[in-house]
């Protein structure tokens, strides 16, 4: 797989009740698009430090840290359309009772 992109999510500061915990969750359509053409596509996925496909993290202290990666196959890399992609990933923040 091809890395694009590396990001470092970490509470770096939290007094978090011992009851309760933060959730991260993310919400990616896994497709990025030709900004030319919408029709070219190039598929990603999000995942994390083992290569878990990334959808949700819980974290309860200080110091909790969830290391993300997008990829690329090298497949789709050397077939994509030439030309700038994008696409809307956004990450939920929630702080709720433990489970």
């Amino acid at each position: 797989m091809r890395e694009k992109s590396r990001r470092l999510y970490e509470a770096t500061a939290a007094q978090i009740e011992p009851d309760k915990q933060i959730r991260v969750t993310l919400d990616a359509s896994g497709t990025l698009k030709n900004k030319t053409d919408e029709t070219k596509t190039l598929p990603y996925t999000v995942t994390d430090s083992e290569g878990n496909t990334f959808t949700s993290g819980t974290y309860t202290a200080k110091g909790n840290k969830t290391e993300l990666k997008i990829n690329i196959t090298q497949e789709n890399w050397n077939a994509a359309y030439a030309g700038e992609y994008s696409d809307t990933v956004t990450f939920t923040v929630s702080y709720e009772k433990k489970a």
